[in-house]
């Protein structure tokens, strides 16, 4: 996941991409992976519908320490909102 998102900021998306879903493969409802790969998308300005859903999964999920604070998932959320991929 890191490395995804490290790549996305270097603009090797199709990079990320692979890395996301090589990642998600492992474990598709891992939490962090929602996270982390909505975060990416929102600060890249793109995915944004794709985000939103990501979001509203991660939402969904129960609380845990690892779980980030409502508060930036809900900013994440509302920046993705009504947008499309």
């Amino acid at each position: 996941m890191e490395l995804a998102k490290f790549l996305a900021g270097q603009g090797r998306i199709g990079e990320s991409e692979a890395a996301f879903e090589r990642a998600a493969s492992i474990d598709p409802s891992n939490k962090k992976l929602l996270f982390t790969r909505a975060e990416t998308y929102v600060q890249g300005r793109r995915n944004l519908g794709t985000a939103k859903k990501l979001l509203e999964a991660y939402m969904q999920a129960p609380l845990t320490p690892t779980i980030r604070p409502a508060r930036r998932r809900g900013g994440l959320l509302e920046r993705a909102k009504g947008a499309s991929d």
